[in-house]
């Protein structure tokens, strides 16, 4: 892995309506960048294409986060995730980046990554996440993944224990203990139920980006409930990624059509100037026939 040094502790930001857009090779050399990412990155366009993209990589991103990323797109499919990149003297700033791949005749030929400012709090996870995987640890706490077990199970086990309670330690309130266990066992199928409901959803709706690791990143919800969020905040991504995209062709198409309009410009300036010289060449020769009528006269 790429190790781009020094780091400072200074953070930069963008504005919350402003993209960092760039697209690379299948080597992951850069292609192009817009302004804004040129900007924030501290390097000059020159410097940016045809570099590899690592070199905004900054040494707090664990490996990891990106090998999931590229076994994720090489298969064709989107990716999205908060990522903190390196800018040329050592700042850092941090986005959240939807990548995609580019095709050309069927087949992918490149990747283009849409970031946007991410919040406060998908910051503060990510920074969590990623010091965890740094450490060689698990992404999620022993005490969470307990109580994340416990939570789905734990109703069928209140109902067991209150059954058998009511029945053998407080047989006068034991219509009361059997009450309140089916309370527990219908809690525990609504959210079974919901959970099924939650997969079939994702299932329906290939197309949405969902990952048990990034879903850490964007939500404090657990199991499916978290892969769920981040397929609707991916989906959002996906069209803020489309509007970006025709955005900055736009303003390629316009500074493409301000160049061929000051062409044009200048192509109609420059035959002034031959009519001109061409009515000035004319006079002349009028005069000089004139000239030699006289002489012709004179003889």
């Amino acid at each position: 892995m790429r190790m781009n040094l020094p780091v400072t502790e200074h953070e930069r930001t963008f504005p919350q309506d402003q993209r960092l857009i760039s697209t690379t090779d299948l080597n992951s050399r850069i292609t192009y960048c817009n302004d804004a990412f040129v900007a924030i990155s501290g390097f000059t366009y020159d410097e940016l294409v045809g570099q590899p993209h690592n070199l905004v990589r900054h040494p707090d991103m664990p490996p990891a986060v990106f090998g999931h990323m590229w076994d994720t797109i090489k298969q064709g499919k989107p990716w999205m995730g908060v990522v903190k990149n390196r800018a040329k003297n050592g700042d850092f700033y941090w986005v959240s980046a939807y990548v995609t791949a580019v095709y050309e005749n069927g087949r992918i030929s490149g990747y283009e990554s849409v970031r946007s400012v991410p919040s406060r709090e998908q910051i503060r996870r990510a920074e969590k996440l990623y010091a965890r995987l740094r450490a060689g640890r698990s992404p999620v706490p022993l005490a969470a993944r307990l109580g994340h077990g416990i939570g789905h199970g734990w109703p069928l086990i209140g109902a067991g224990l209150l059954s058998a309670a009511a029945y053998l330690w407080f047989p006068p309130y034991a219509a009361l203990g059997v009450l309140m266990a089916s309370l527990l066992a219908a809690w525990y199928v609504v959210e079974h139920r919901q959970n099924q409901s939650i997969r079939r959803t994702l299932e329906e709706h290939p197309k949405a980006f969902t990952s048990p690791l990034v879903a850490l990143t964007y939500s404090d919800n657990p199991g499916l409930q978290g892969q769920l969020d981040l397929a609707i905040i991916s989906e959002e991504a996906r069209l803020q990624t489309a509007l970006t995209r025709l955005v900055d062709a736009g303003v390629g198409v316009k500074s493409r059509a301000a160049q061929s309009a000051g062409l044009s410009d200048a192509q109609a300036q420059m035959l002034d100037r031959q009519r001109s010289e061409t009515d000035q060449s004319a006079t002349a020769i009028a005069q000089m026939a004139a000239t030699i009528q006289q002489v012709t006269h004179n003889v």
